[in-house]
């Protein structure tokens, strides 16, 4: 309807008309794909949100945002739109465990990470039908359904089922010699499987059977111990309620144990992470593309995902085939910001390759006159923490030998949160940071003019999830690096660039100094990713424009 459109104070641009209309009218609205660059998303949702309702079509609705982007969504939702939305998760939880805040409420704004917990995501499909569930930042929902549907037990966890045991053992009405004799058994086997990992620490899969080895036996004998003590515990007569969801949790432990100690199931990567503490121990599923499909097409409701890096060099297939998408409707538009106009993309001349030595070095002596060019203002962003740090050593001693005075930020000295508004407030410092500045950062206006990547993301190959696809991939005759590797580092790649032009009036200079951008074949499909800002490599042409800002 008009009203829907017109109702609220805001300028709407063509497309935003269409995509509504688009929406609303669609018939079945199984799914929807938007790709967009500084398009207001929500504004869009809100939209279509307020265009079916005026068509009764609309009861019940959930919109899951990033953590950081909660109080965002819903102050607009609300004050812009007066959509009545209540907030789950990080924002202000509003329900508790004996409550279901899916089910009570209508109209729900929540985290991203809440369904990071396999139990919220159940309370979510436990409840009453949603009409319409909006994804905002969708290049996520890939990794937050693996975790979901991937399965993990820490030696923690088995500590607290152990003494769960025990208490509920203590309190039983039947005392069963044997079953104390099993419980004091589980317990050297937890013991044992602890033990068992040598104290490494780090993240590890078990593609290597012969270093683990002793790993693979104490899980295996543990989950054998389980079966006898899930066994025995079934065969009391009166079991209180303590044992009986001990004996529930068992059984899971059991399944576990049994699977991640034995080489046979190949649709999921056997991995551990250590630390001092304790040891969790993973299965993660290395295609969740049936899951994920499955749950969208078992209800009849309409699903929204919307992102600025859903695709790559304007394909989504990326996307779609790993959530099982494939006949989602893709719908993209350029962004209306002038990039030619207001940007520059500078790629330095004469890097080394990122593995040589100098590497940090040099992409700290390539930004430093672009950085006083800017006075700061800037953002440099890294593929790891270890050159973030050796990053700043080297810049704060070039300032000095300059006698430039431009505070120097680093991630790990605050929060995120605290690190944003002092580089807000300070109005010309560097920020220096790493994977989690590479999105949900949002500086518009002058206080950001200047965005360094200090060279293209691609995830670590040694990494256990990112090795077991990459095994997979080969396995089924495919071309690892071109399938997955360069999609996940066009995307990464997309979300740093995005932090430089926030709004239609900002200017900036882009400069990513990995060489391989320009020098590998493949080089020219993330090049294409990227927006169409003018591209040059006259560091004299990037301080000048700078100096403009």
């Amino acid at each position: 309807s008009a009203s829907a459109l017109t109702s609220a104070r805001i300028d709407l641009l063509p497309h935003q008309v269409v995509l509504t209309h688009r929406i609303a009218t669609a018939s079945p609205r199984r799914f929807l794909i938007a790709d967009e660059v500084g398009l207001g998303k929500t504004i869009e949702t809100a939209l279509i949100l307020r265009e079916l309702a005026s068509r009764g079509e609309l009861n019940r609705v959930l919109i899951v945002v990033p953590a950081g982007l909660v109080n965002n969504w819903h102050e607009e939702l609300n004050d812009v739109f007066n959509l009545d939305f209540e907030v789950f998760g990080s924002g202000g939880d509003i329900t508790d465990r004996k409550t279901n805040a899916f089910a009570k409420h209508d109209r729900l704004i929540a985290s991203i990470d809440t369904l990071k917990r396999p139990a919220r995501i159940k309370r979510l499909l436990d409840a009453p039908r949603w009409d319409l569930v909006v994804f905002d930042e969708a290049h996520q929902v890939a990794d937050v359904a693996t975790q979901f549907f991937g399965s993990s037990v820490s030696t923690s966890q088995l500590n607290e089922l152990l003494r769960d045991l025990r208490y509920g053992y203590i309190i039983s009405e039947d005392i069963v010699a044997a079953i104390d004799e099993m419980i004091d058994r589980f317990e050297k086997g937890v013991r044992d499987l602890r033990l068992s990992f040598d104290g490494v620490k780090g993240r590890f899969d078990l593609r290597d059977q012969g270093r683990f080895v002793n790993a693979l036996e104490a899980a295996s004998s543990l989950s054998s111990i389980g079966v006898e003590l899930t066994d025995a515990i079934g065969s009391i007569e009166t079991v209180n309620h303590e044992l009986q969801r001990c004996r529930e949790r068992l059984l899971e432990v059991d399944s576990f144990l049994s699977t991640w100690s034995k080489n046979e199931d190949y649709s999921v990567i056997r991995w551990f992470d250590a630390n001092i503490q304790s040891v969790r121990m993973h299965l993660t599923p290395i295609n969740v593309s049936d899951a994920f499909r499955s749950v969208v097409s078992d209800i009849k409701r309409s699903w929204v995902f919307t992102s600025a890096t859903l695709s790559v060099s304007g394909d989504a297939s990326y996307f779609t085939q790993q959530l099982g998408l494939e006949e989602a409707e893709f719908l993209s538009w350029n962004s209306p910001f002038d990039y030619p106009q207001n940007s520059l993309l500078y790629v330095p001349k004469n890097m080394p390759e990122p593995s040589h030595a100098s590497y940090v070095k040099r992409v700290v002596e390539e930004s430093l006159e672009p950085i006083i060019a800017s006075n700061g203002r800037c953002m440099m962003l890294f593929t790891s923490l270890a050159a973030m740090r050796t990053a700043r050593e080297q810049l704060a001693k070039c300032l000095t030998e300059r006698g430039v005075e431009i505070p120097l930020l680093l991630q790990g000295d605050g929060s995120k949160f605290e690190l944003l508004n002092r580089f807000k407030t300070l109005k010309h410092a560097v920020l220096l940071g790493s994977h989690s500045f590479w999105e949900g950062v949002d500086v518009r206006g002058q206080g950001l003019v200047l965005v360094i990547i200090d060279k293209l993301p691609f995830s670590v190959p040694d990494d256990p999830v990112t090795a077991g696809r990459i095994n997979y991939l080969r396995s089924q005759g495919g071309n690892p690096f071109m399938d997955y590797q360069v999609p996940e580092a066009v995307i990464s790649l997309k979300q740093g660039a995005g932090r430089l032009i926030r709004d239609e009036t900002d200017l900036g200079v882009l400069i990513i100094c990995d060489p391989r951008l320009l020098s590998k074949p493949y080089g020219k499909k993330i090049w294409k990713s990227l927006p169409p800002m003018k591209r040059t490599q006259d560091l004299s042409e990037v301080t000048s424009f700078l100096k403009l800002t």
